[in-house]
């Protein structure tokens, strides 16, 4: 941290990274510092603004404002009060407000609006309650500069912590309050009132309470199913997001299979002919959950033709519409796509048919050759009987002729 000019009194730092573990577990900080930190805003500008937020300061220029490039805002002299007014936007929490460097001659005084998870209105927060606004002092430091500690008094009348260094001409290490994740507004005051002293605030942002979504697989075939998986996202906090309220509709032609969650307590509700998936009062745990839904891609004809137009079928959640807590949420859209692949039946070819069987050539009797011996006709024995028998039949017959002439 760079040294600070003894002149000059800081008033807001917003900061990227947190080195120490806050009491309720914001990890996701977003640095202010950069984005406001931006030549071409005037130091005597009413209001800076990005994507994370909006601050306010008043006066506008006021007791010597200006932007620096490892401070938000400086204020030179604060006098009878310099005011910066932190809202996030839609999409952050503040996590912790940090203070340090503050002397006998200037104090804070700090207040906040909350959201009340119950009545949904924006009330006034009670900085005071140690227990939901947990105080930590920085340890005292070797510097011989640094060898007192900031003191914390909350003014009930005011409604406002009043920060500030009990001894006189002594610089203290300062302090933090962690912040419960429904904080929509925090509003510091600088006062000085004696010679040039140097003080600064830091105020942490976190991602506001998500939904995001996927298919797995991301594709399919007609007839083939997919896991559909709503992830509920707690920014990082070490307390839960009560009041969590969630709806989603698939997209023609998908149907609902089945569907459940891990989410604590709720009432989950479906419909298999609509597609609907409802999950209502439902508590966020520190570490999130999930809604988990089996789709399938029909294999009808509808099915098979929204499959051959080569369209995806996307899935999509619209907050606040469609996603709500009681914290507050992002204030976007989550989409998945569920792609098809057709893959046409081959077309039915007849058999061909068959050639009749070719008409084989006779294969001559092989020509004796020269040397070859040739079998000597005979007979057999009932060829010689007979013979025998017509032998001596026509010897007796000529015997016969014989004497009649």
């Amino acid at each position: 941290m760079p040294k600070l000019s003894r002149s000059s009194v800081a008033i807001l730092v917003l900061t990227s990274a947190l080195p120490f573990a806050p009491a309720w577990g914001y990890q996701n900080s977003e640095l202010l510092t950069h984005y406001f930190d931006d030549p071409r805003l005037p130091d005597d500008s009413p209001s800076y603004e990005n994507s994370a937020g909006k601050m306010t300061v008043t006066p506008p220029g006021g007791g010597g404002f200006k932007l620096m490039s490892d401070h938000t805002s400086f204020v030179n002299t604060p006098g009878n009060g310099v005011t910066i007014v932190v809202t996030p936007s839609s999409s952050k929490v503040p996590s912790r407000i940090s203070v340090r460097d503050q002397r006998s001659s200037t104090e804070r005084y700090i207040s906040a609006k909350c959201l009340n998870p119950a009545t949904q209105a924006i009330e006034p927060c009670n900085l005071g309650d140690e227990t939901q606004f947990p105080r930590t002092r920085y340890a005292p430091s070797t510097t011989p500069n640094y060898p007192s500690q900031t003191q914390f008094e909350w003014d009930t009348n005011s409604r406002s912590l009043r920060v500030y260094t009990p001894d006189r001409n002594i610089q203290s290490t300062g302090g933090y309050i962690d912040l419960p994740p429904y904080v929509r507004e925090i509003t510091m005051t600088a006062y000085g009132s004696g010679g040039p002293d140097s003080s600064f605030g830091d105020v942490f942002m976190a991602d506001a309470p998500s939904v995001s979504k996927s298919f797995a697989p991301a594709s399919t075939t007609p007839g083939g199913t997919s896991t559909l998986t709503i992830e509920l996202k707690n920014p990082d906090l070490n307390g839960v997001v009560p009041d969590v309220n969630v709806a989603d509709v698939l997209p023609a032609p998908l149907k609902l299979v089945s569907a459940r969650h891990s989410c604590t307590g709720g009432t989950l509700t479906t419909d298999t002919d609509s597609g609907t998936i409802s999950l209502r009062g439902t508590t966020m745990p520190v570490d999130g959950c999930t809604i988990t839904a089996q789709v399938r891609w029909p294999d009808d004809a509808a099915g098979i033709e929204a499959c051959r137009s080569g369209n995806a079928a996307r899935n999509t959640i619209t907050s606040p519409a469609q996603f709500t807590t009681a914290l507050g949420q992002f204030n976007g859209q989550a989409k998945a796509d569920l792609a098809c692949t057709y893959t046409a039946p081959p077309d039915p070819t007849p058999d061909p048919t068959p050639d009749p069987d070719p008409t084989p050539d006779p294969t001559p009797d092989p020509t004796p050759g020269p040397t070859t011996k040739q079998p000597i006709p005979t007979l057999s024995d009932m060829g010689l009987l007979m013979l025998s028998g017509l032998t001596m039949g026509l010897a007796g017959f000529l015997s016969r002729r014989k004497k009649w002439f």
